[in-house]
């Protein structure tokens, strides 16, 4: 999240408890933000809001 937060200049807010949750892979860093939190909401176990300039994770 740290490197999305670099990459498309957006504030991270976390919602609950998201400790002990690792993702891993690789993307393009010309992908939509959208579309980059698409694919990590597909692991089923993850939710992402967008409003603005921030983004809100949900475990």
């Amino acid at each position: 999240m740290r490197q999305i937060a670099r990459w498309y200049d957006v504030d991270i807010i976390y919602k609950g408890d998201t400790e002990g949750r690792n993702y891993g892979g690789a993307i393009s860093r010309t992908e939509k933000i959208e579309d980059v939190l698409k694919m990590l909401e597909a692991t089923g176990s993850i939710h992402f809001e967008i409003n603005n300039k921030a983004v809100t994770v949900i475990p």
